[in-house]
């Protein structure tokens, strides 16, 4: 294994480990959290398919359950390398005010980049439309997310993925999220696929969420386990795969 998969495992292993007495009594500035995720893009017809996806998540240093996402949509290949998607969310939060419940929707675009040396290189865009009561009105959030990977030398059914992505709220609320620079993502990790149609990922990511109006800035350490369901249709490509990974033996080009 090489020292990259070395690193991210130490990273996640880093992340699970409780922090000093400092870092613990500043508990409004990092965190330590766990977040699992099953993705699913399941093929109906020939260029269309269904999206299906559960993320749980615990903070607090992996102490409190905090929320789950179950998002459900439709995604539609455009071509080879270009795939549009919209999908909608139903997110409880279990809050100090007791359990709140989000709405969000999203339109999404994710395309295949030319690759960068052995490099696979992807990239999607996402419009989010947020609702929680309690905010009294729709919150609209910008993602993009660049993407990486490539085989391991030396255990090529193995590959590395690096990715990184901004989030920026470009509506304000009265309640709820101001607009401006919400959070950035950083991920290391690897990827190996377990069957045909299902692969696992598993890694490290550094998220900053960012000073916005009263809410303090927060640098939280991630544990990310990820499960990715992409069966084919008959003999049917499988769609780009952004922000899913293609597996270690695909080409950008298919």
């Amino acid at each position: 294994m090489t020292s990259l998969v070395r690193l991210t495992v130490l990273a996640t292993v880093l992340a699970m480990c409780p922090g000093s007495a400092s870092g613990q009594a500043i508990v409004d500035q990092w965190d330590a959290q766990l977040w699992v995720q099953w993705n699913s893009q399941i093929p109906v017809a020939d260029t269309w398919g269904l999206i299906l996806e559960a993320q749980p998540r615990w903070n607090e240093n992996f102490s409190h359950y905090d929320q789950v996402t179950l998002r459900a949509g439709l995604f539609k290949r455009v071509t080879p390398k270009l795939q549009v998607s919209a999908a909608y969310a139903f997110v409880p939060r279990h809050t100090v005010l007791g359990t709140l419940y989000e709405h969000q929707a999203y339109e999404q675009a994710s395309f295949v980049l030319p690759r960068i040396g052995k490099w696979t290189a992807q990239a999607r865009v996402r419009e989010d439309q947020r609702y929680l009561g309690q905010w009294g009105e729709l919150s609209h959030r910008m993602r993009e997310q660049f993407r990486f990977t490539r085989p391991i030398p030396s255990v090529p059914s193995w590959a590395m993925v690096l990715h990184q992505e901004l989030f920026i709220n470009w509506s304000d609320t009265h309640l709820g999220p101001a607009a401006g620079f919400d959070q950035h993502r950083l991920f290391a990790g690897v990827n190996h696929p377990v069957t045909s149609a299902i692969a696992v990922e598993a890694g490290y990511m550094w998220q900053e969420v960012f000073r916005l109006g009263l809410r303090p800035e927060r640098h939280n350490h991630i544990a990310m386990l990820q499960f990715q369901f992409r069966p084919r249709r008959g003999s049917a490509p499988l769609p780009p795969a952004a922000p899913m990974t293609l597996t270690p033996s695909s080409r950008a080009e298919e």
